[in-house]
């Protein structure tokens, strides 16, 4: 199992439920095999933080996804309402 982490700063707190739901639609309109679930959280500290994570499958259904037509619009989508660049990385299983 693979999991990929995606971090970006919020512009304002009311602006989390904004990326979570950007998050949300391009998942849903790019249903690569291989994808197991994720989701969008806030840190309960600091509610500028959002952490969205994904597991997946194979690191081929990752990579898939992260040159999709679906998750560069998403990254275009979210432009508005986060600051800096996002954080990205990706674990796997170590066994």
């Amino acid at each position: 199992m693979y999991l990929f982490l995606f971090r970006v700063r919020a512009k304002s707190p009311d602006d989390a439920p904004r990326i979570c739901g950007v998050f949300e639609h391009a998942l849903s309109l790019f249903q690569e095999p291989g994808w197991i679930g994720g989701a969008c959280v806030v840190n309960v500290d600091d509610p500028r933080d959002i952490l969205i994570y994904e597991q997946w499958g194979s690191l081929a259904a990752l990579q898939a996804w992260q040159t999709s037509a679906a998750r560069a619009r998403a990254h275009h989508d979210l432009e508005p309402y986060i600051e800096g660049p996002p954080q990205e990385t990706t674990y796997r299983d170590a066994i």
